[in-house]
Order: C-alpha cells, then structure tokens, then sequence
C-alpha cells in the first residue's frame, strides 16, 4: 500500500501543477475555480482562489520558494486586497453580496423576526461579516505560510476579554463546524495581529475551550450536533485554533477513536478534516497509530475517486464545488476545481507525513 500510494502522489505531482497553469487567468496571479461550468460570479472572483493556488504550489514544495521574487510577486499581490482596516476584500465577491433586491431584503426581514422568536438564521449582513472574516483568517495565514506578513494591521475582531468572552458565547455551538471556524479565525488574529497577546486572555480561552470539549468523545460542541461529520469538522476548526495558540488537544485518544469509528463522505472538507485531527492528535500521542495508519490508507482509495487523469481534483464525486461563501461560482460539472484539488493535496501531504511515505511534500497551517 505504501509503495502504491507514494507512486500515485508521484504520479500527480506534475499534472496538479499543469492543473493550475490551465486554471491561471492572463493577469498576474489570479485563478479561475474551476475549468468548465463557470458562472458569472465565478469566472470574477479570485483572491480565495488565488489562495489554494499558491497553497498548493507550497505543499508540492516547488522550486519557486527559493525565489525571492516569487514570494514578494505574491505577498505584494495578496497584500493589494487590503482595506484601511486591514480587512482582504476581493471587491467582485463585495459587489455581488451588496447587490440589493426585493427578494433578498424581505428574506433577511424575515429571519430578523424569526431569531427574535429563538431561531439561528444568517441575515445576508451575518454572512458577509463571517466571510469577510474568514478570507482575511485565509489570507494571513497563507502569508505567514510563506514567511511573509500582512502589509496593514488586521483589526477587526475582539481584543479585550470582556469582547472574546461575549464573541465565544454568542456562538451557536450546536453547529461547531461553523462556530469552530470562528474561533479558529479568532486565534489566528490574536497569535499574529496583537504585539503581545495578554496572559489573562489565553488563560480564559483554554478555560473556554474545556466549557466546550466533550470527554467522551473528545470533539467540541454544547447541545444537540447534527451529525458525526458536523462534530470532526467542528474538531478539525478548533484544533486549528489550538495549534496557533501552542494549547494542547483535550482527549487525543477519544478523538482518535471517534474518527476511526467514522468513515468520511465523498466531500473535501469532510475528508481533509478527518485526515487533519488524526494527524494533529498523533503529533500528541503515539495512541493506535497503525491502525490510523491502516485507515488513513484506506481514506486514500476515497482521494483516489476524486482525481482526473487530466489533473486535478474536484470537490464532490463527480462533481465541481458549487458555492464560495454563499455565492454560487459553478454549475457543478463532473470536472476538477481548484478547492477540491487543494484539500485532497493537503489531505495527502498529512498522510504521506504520518504514514512516512517518503514524498518531499510540505503540510499546511490552516
């Protein structure tokens, strides 16, 4: 298995990059998601886009990091999103959420007056605020991951304890894959956007973080979570944020036995999310790490499905990624995208790390 997996990611080396030549637009170091089945909002967009490119040609530990040029060709770019409040805004996606419309505003009416009543629905503002957040979360920690900075502070987010303890609480945690995303995002600020992050302020996080952490289990949730999925996902966001902040797991080994009790489905993010907690959780303890092995191989034969003989992989089986932060970028053909193929590659770059494959690979710090 061994011998067969480092030749398939042997095999795929070249033609992802080829991949991603097809994908890059004339402009600089901009990129479509996906090849075919573009719609408007998507053949527009690009930051994100850009992103998983660049991530992608890092985990395939391209030459083109030794090029000084390289890396400031691209921090420069990435850089030029930037707001006065140091927020990264691809004005397309900007745009298309702004757009106003009868239909839009009634709806957001509506959920305002259903949430008053206890439900939990996004507004339109709700979505644009988290998205917002999030590609900034994304354009950071690509920077850093390239030993670069962002030019201007980022400043949008809570700084004093009494706002992070309202901003946690405030979280809908029966939905950890989202609230999750949000203290991952939280973390990555604090760790890389504060001169100095305040003693107080980390202890009352990893007193928060225990609030939320089920010993049974091991993953992060309060209430009742839809699913097993919902639970690594939501695992795999905070352990995200654990790891910026230098805290260790709580339970590694009951949440090694929940993933290995769980088999993914054929989504990216439910894959790579797996694949991530194992590996982080065997960074902690040598618990079962054969039998994470023997699964983590057979999570391969999952990846294997999702791969094009042309290059690249998409997202669903058989199927492109359809949304990006609520607008939708394609119309879901059975051809590869630029998010499947990052977070397949990520998926395999973990892999090949824990079962000591052998590939030169590099992993990511998301």
């Amino acid at each position: 298995m061994e011998s067969d997996l480092k030749n398939f990611m042997d095999e795929i080396e070249f033609s992802t990059l080829e991949f991603l030549e097809r994908l890059k637009k004339t402009d600089g170091n901009r990129f479509s998601p996906a090849l075919e089945g573009l719609t408007n909002v998507g053949n527009e967009l690009s930051l994100g886009f850009s992103c998983y490119a660049l991530k992608i040609i890092f985990m395939l530990n391209n030459d083109s990091f030794n090029d000084k040029d390289f890396v400031d060709q691209w921090s420069a770019f990435i850089n030029s999103h930037q707001n006065k409040y140091g927020e990264f805004i691809d004005n397309k996606y900007l745009n298309y959420m702004n757009k106003n419309s009868i239909e839009k505003n009634t709806k957001d009416i509506l959920k305002t007056v259903l949430n008053i009543f206890g439900k939990d629905y996004l507004t339109n503002k709700d979505i644009l605020k988290n998205s917002l957040r999030a590609e900034s979360k994304q354009c950071i920690a690509s920077l850093y991951q390239i030993g670069s900075k962002n030019k201007i502070v980022y400043s949008q987010f809570p700084k004093q304890k009494y706002e992070i303890k309202n901003f946690l609480d405030n979280l809908n945690w029966s939905k950890p894959w989202s609230a999750g995303g949000q203290f991952a995002a939280l973390s990555v600020f604090l760790k890389t956007q504060l001169v100095e992050t305040n003693t107080d302020i980390m202890s009352d996080l990893q007193k928060f973080v225990k609030t939320i952490n089920d010993k049974e289990t091991g993953t992060y949730f309060i209430g009742k979570v839809s699913s097993n999925d919902e639970l690594i996902n939501g695992s795999m966001k905070i352990i995200t944020g654990l790891d910026w902040l230098n805290f260790e797991i709580l339970y590694p080994e009951k949440l090694i036995d929940f993933c290995l009790n769980n088999q993914p489905s054929h989504e990216g993010c439910n894959v790579v999310d797996t694949v991530y907690v194992l590996w982080m959780c065997s960074k902690q303890t040598n618990y079962k790490r054969k039998e994470i092995q023997n699964y983590l191989y057979e999570v391969t034969e999952i990846i294997k499905l999702h791969h094009f003989q042309s290059g690249g992989f998409s997202y669903y089986l058989n199927k492109s990624q359809i949304y990006y932060y609520g607008l939708k970028i394609t119309t879901g053909r059975n051809t590869p995208d630029i998010h499947g193929t990052i977070l397949f590659i990520w998926a395999l770059s973990m892999i090949n790390d824990l079962c000591e494959i052998g590939m030169e690979w590099k992993t990511l710090k998301p």
